[in-house]
């Protein structure tokens, strides 16, 4: 039986105790720049894995020197240091001197010619001397273009060649081009094709490609292929256009310490971490059930199986981990409801931007059926993405409540 200065003692211990581990676990954690945990996650065994994987990658263990193998650290140390020494010392100290007697030299009429002030017709000149079609500068204009609106330009330009005489000195952007500060009309954009790094991508059969790209250069293309990280020209059901968003799963599991993982710890990490991989492809494709089956297969296995060369057993079946916490789950992702809700985010979207260009666009091919959505699509063919889309109307529309105001856009009978 403890008395009571030992229980207090006793208290105090543990408090101290606790406060150590909780430094000796943050100090780890700083080391292994594992900032995707939290303090407190009792992770230290793996922060101490990756600090000591980093260390080792990060360090020189041997080193080759004219053929021999170094490994004690004082001698490695000194053959960096002596390499980086003769790398940036200057070994001659003195500088030779150079006499020309026979070199001409500039008269004082030639010297004061080349210290005197540019003159319009002298720039004029020397644009002329430029071929007219080369290729344009960063500012998207050709020679031909100065030479032809040399009345209009001429002033700025010869302003640039003034202030520099003035000032000895020019703007760092001037090493690109000095045309470049000649200003635009307000509103334009200074974008503008580099066909060098274009494609033309055919949609369907297109007769005049090859015409086409010998007017315009880059190359040819096909379908599908991605753009921003979206499949372009594929179809939007297809398992395919989902493989690379598994297969990136699966390697950025592959990287991971799971067995250091504590249970909160891996939870964590794939609701922060590997739930957001598949968001971008899911907020305008819907993704099929065999693919949300795969990266559940993936989602379980990482979160019960800590130790990947030991059987794991599920604890808890899924369809109670994806519940919300206030609901006794573990707020993880149902896959197929949330692409549904990202995808709904369109429809709420089109009802209230309609007059933005892809509204008009997604207006003026379906039509419009309520003021607040478009007609269903029934053909068979065409694009799926808006189908897909309009489809989640009926599932949405339940959680409206519409409020009269005006009555400009409520239907007495309908509404």
């Amino acid at each position: 039986m403890l008395t009571d200065e030992k229980t207090t003692n006793k208290s105090e211990l543990l408090l101290e105790y606790e406060e150590l581990i909780k430094k000796e676990e943050i100090s780890w954690r700083q080391k292994s720049r594992a900032l995707w945990l939290k303090e407190g996650d009792r992770n230290t065994k793996f922060f101490y894995n990756v600090a000591n994987a980093n260390k080792r990658y990060n360090s020189i263990d041997q080193l080759c020197v004219q053929g021999k193998i170094i490994q004690k650290n004082a001698r490695i140390e000194g053959e960096i240091v002596e390499f980086y020494q003769s790398l940036y010392t200057e070994t001659i100290y003195w500088k030779p001197t150079y006499q020309f007697p026979n070199c001409p030299v500039l008269s004082t009429e030639e010297k004061e010619s080349m210290q005197g002030s540019f003159e319009e017709e002298e720039v004029l000149r020397c644009l002329k001397m430029c071929a007219a079609d080369k290729a344009p500068g960063p500012d998207g204009f050709t020679m031909g273009f100065f030479i032809r609106c040399w009345e209009v330009v001429k002033y700025v330009i010869m302003n640039v060649f003034h202030n520099f005489l003035e000032k000895d000195m020019f703007e760092r952007s001037f090493n690109a081009t000095f045309i470049t500060l000649i200003p635009k009309k307000k509103g334009m954009l200074g974008l503008h094709i580099n066909w060098g790094k274009s494609f033309l991508y055919p949609i369907n059969e297109v007769t005049t490609m090859q015409p086409l790209n010998a007017i315009l250069g880059g190359e040819i293309g096909s379908l599908p292929t991605m753009y921003l990280g979206m499949p372009l020209g594929a179809n939007s059901k297809s398992n395919e256009n989902w493989n690379n968003v598994v297969e990136k799963c699966e390697k950025k599991l592959a990287r991971w310490k799971r067995q250091y993982l504590s249970l909160g710890g891996r939870l964590i990490l794939f609701n922060f971490v590997l739930d957001s991989l598949p968001t971008y492809m899911m907020s305008l494709f819907l993704i099929p059930a065999k693919n949300i089956s795969r990266l559940d297969r993936i989602r379980k296995k990482f979160l019960w199986q800590g130790n990947k060369d030991r059987k794991s057993y599920h604890l808890v079946k899924w369809e109670s981990l994806i519940i919300y916490k206030k609901f006794g789950g573990l707020g993880i992702k149902n896959l197929d409801t949330h692409s549904k809700t990202l995808k709904m985010k369109w429809l709420c979207k089109y009802a209230n931007d309609k007059e933005t260009l892809w509204g008009r666009v997604i207006e003026a091919k379906y039509e419009e059926e309520d003021r607040w959505i478009t007609k269903e699509i029934t053909t068979p063919y065409g694009v799926n993405l808006w189908r897909s889309i309009r489809d989640l109307w009926n599932e949405l529309k339940c959680f409206f409540k519409i409020k009269v105001n005006n009555g400009a856009k409520t239907r007495f009978w309908k509404d």
